[in-house]
């Protein structure tokens, strides 16, 4: 991860569009020629993040889904800040309209149908997944047992 002083944070802020903020600051910017910034603070003292940075949860899961062919983001790299303790990612968006401005235009429903389908049909095929892993296991353990 490229290290960040507070300086260069500060500068970054400045210099980008702001499109995502809460109480605790900005958490999501773009810069001039399209690159977007996620930033990412942690929430609690102790946490899994000291150990495995969000920055780095986003970037490992962008590049899962590339493994399955699944068009998303383009990372192109990750920077931590000491002060404010935040971790940043600098991505190529995907092409296309985002959710939020799918949602402006027209309604969400027919898209959270197909959604609560894929779920269910995902949970369905974990279950069928567990049952028969276990029943694998079951059985081999009978097998050696007899």
């Amino acid at each position: 991860m490229e290290k960040i002083t507070p300086q260069e944070f500060q500068r970054l802020i400045r210099s980008c569009q702001v499109l995502e903020k809460d109480g605790h600051g900005e958490k999501v910017l773009r810069r001039h020629d399209g690159i977007i910034i996620k930033i990412f603070r942690r929430k609690r003292f102790l946490s899994s993040a000291l150990l495995f940075p969000y920055a780095q949860r986003f970037s490992r899961n962008a590049l899962k889904l590339w493994a399955f062919d699944i068009p998303t983001i383009r990372v192109v790299k990750c920077g931590h800040c000491p002060n404010p303790a935040r971790d940043l990612v600098w991505y190529q968006p995907v092409e296309g309209q985002t959710l939020r401005d799918y949602a402006r235009e027209q309604s969400l429903e027919p898209l959270m149908e197909q959604l609560g389908h894929l779920w269910r049909h995902s949970m369905t095929m974990a279950c069928c997944s567990a049952l028969y892993t276990g029943g694998i296991s079951l059985f081999n353990r009978m097998e050696h047992s007899g």
